[in-house]
Order: C-alpha cells, then structure tokens, then sequence
C-alpha cells in the first residue's frame, strides 16, 4: 500500500486516457473493483496508443512514485489483447481509486468500511 505523502503528488490528469477513465468510472461507482474490458479496445473507445502510455503510467506509478505493489492494485493481463481474448485487460482495485482521491484518507475509510459490511453480510448466511 502507498504512503499518504506520495498519494498527494498523484494528479489522474497526469495520467494517460485509460487511468483518466477508470478514475471517472471509479469516482462514480459504489463498488471497489473496476475492470478494463477487452471490448474497449474493439469498439474504438481506446487504441492502441492509449495502451501503451497506460503501460507507461504502470511504470511512472512504480518508479517515479515508488508504489513498489502496482501489481496489486492495477493487475495487469499484458497478453490478454494479443491473445484476442475477451478478459479483462486489467483489473483495478479500490486502493487505485484512493491513490487519486482528492480526500484519500476518506476514500481509504470508505473502502474499509464496504468490505467491513461485506463480510458481515457473508457472515449472515
């Protein structure tokens, strides 16, 4: 997990167009996992371009950021496209949302507290 110091140096506008639109997705979605499907790349709503500064930005977040578990937050199917399968590109969990958050520590606590309910409800049944 990343420190509070480097998540305020991070501004999504800084990022590429698929980092922009999950962000989007993400701050208007109740959920915390969100997914880039493959059929994005198909309908044209992202190109090939888009991919690679996407990989770019992976890089930037754990080098120039230092976020050492980028895999554990953006999970990432490199082969996913070339395969011409149809799985999710990449899997971006909550903790991707709270990097970019303008309150992260409110965004952490938010997240903290959907997958509390959530095992309690597990717990229900």
């Amino acid at each position: 997990m990343i420190e509070d110091t480097a998540a305020k140096k991070l501004d999504i506008t800084r990022f590429g167009n698929i980092m922009q639109d999950i962000y989007h997705l993400a701050s208007m979605s109740d959920n915390w996992t969100w997914f880039l499907e493959a059929d994005r790349f198909k309908d044209g709503a992202f190109t090939a371009e888009d991919l690679e500064r996407f990989e770019q930005d992976l890089e930037s977040l754990e080098n120039e950021y230092g976020i050492s578990d980028i895999g554990n937050i953006i999970e990432y199917d490199d082969q996913s496209l070339q395969k011409g399968r149809d799985d999710a590109v990449a899997t971006f969990y909550g903790e991707f949302y709270c990097m970019f958050a303008p309150d992260s520590e409110q965004a952490r606590a938010d997240m903290n507290e959907f997958f509390k309910d959530e095992e309690e409800m597990d717990l229900e049944f």
